[in-house]
Parts: C-alpha cells; sequence; structure tokens
C-alpha cells in the first residue's frame, strides 16, 4: 500500500508540473478567450450600429424614390403642358399666317383703291362739271316746254 501511495504521490507531483507548467498557457487562454469575447461584443456593437445605419439609409432611400416619383409626375405634367403650349404656338402661328394674308389681300385691295382715289376729280373740279351739267339740263327742259307749247 505504501508502494502505492508513494507512486499516487509521485503522479499528485507530476500533475501539479504539469499543471504548474500548464496554468500559465491556460490563464493565457482564459485572457484570450475574455479578450476574444470583448472583441466579439465590440463586433456586435458595430454590426448592430450598421444595421441602425442601413435601416436609415434605406428609410433615406424609401424617402428619396418618393421624391423622385413626386419629380418624374411633375416632369411628366410640365411636358405635357409644354406640348399643349407648343399646340397653341402652332395655331397661333397659323392663325398669324391667315392674319398676314389677310392683311396682305387688303393692303392689295388699298393699294387698287389708292391707285384710283388718285384718279379722281377733286372738289374743285367736279362743282364747275355739276353747275354744267345742271345747266345743260335747265337748258334741255327750256327746250323740251317750249318745243311743246
Amino acid at each position: 500500500m505504501e508502494a502505492r501511495i508513494s507512486r499516487l504521490e509521485t503522479d499528485v507531483s507530476e500533475i501539479k508540473g504539469v499543471l504548474a507548467r500548464l496554468e500559465p498557457a491556460i490563464i493565457g487562454m482564459v485572457e484570450e478567450q475574455r479578450a476574444f469575447r470583448q472583441e466579439l461584443t465590440t463586433i456586435r456593437e458595430e454590426q448592430r450600429s450598421i444595421r441602425e445605419e442601413l435601416t436609415t439609409v434605406r428609410e433615406e432611400q424609401r424617402v428619396i424614390r418618393e421624391e423622385q416619383r413626386v419629380i418624374r409626375e411633375e416632369l411628366t405634367a410640365i411636358r405635357e403642358e409644354q406640348r399643349e403650349q407648343r399646340r397653341e404656338m402652332s395655331e397661333f402661328r397659323k392663325e398669324m399666317l391667315e392674319m398676314r394674308k389677310d392683311i396682305a389681300r387688303i393692303d392689295s385691295k388699298l393699294s387698287y383703291l389708292d391707285g384710283r382715289v388718285t384718279h379722281l376729280p377733286t372738289l374743285w373740279q367736279i362743282i364747275p362739271a355739276m353747275l354744267a351739267l345742271n345747266a345743260g339740263t335747265v337748258g334741255v327742259a327750256a327746250f323740251l316746254v317750249a318745243m311743246f307749247r
């Protein structure tokens, strides 16, 4: 039994020696594990922060898409308004062309009439002619009256 006890004591001493040699390694591993846990906690916090930022970015993207949709609708309305204005301008140009044609016709008629008016006799030329015509008419009337008497 003593041999056995002695052997156990030897085994215990060897185990203590091994433990003494392993203790710094175990302590180092425990410290590494703590450091890894701390790093993992830091990484999880960073992930949470990144997720929050991602949520914020997605919300901003949603707002931007909505603004883009509104802008596209406004652009569509502006383009439609421009088309309508172009149509109105086209109609206006057609009306202006017609008016120019009418003005040209009126100018032509006015030029023709102006040319005729310049050839009309003046009032000083008309009065003696009218007096002569009246005198001639009176003379013919007097002649006819004398002839029938």
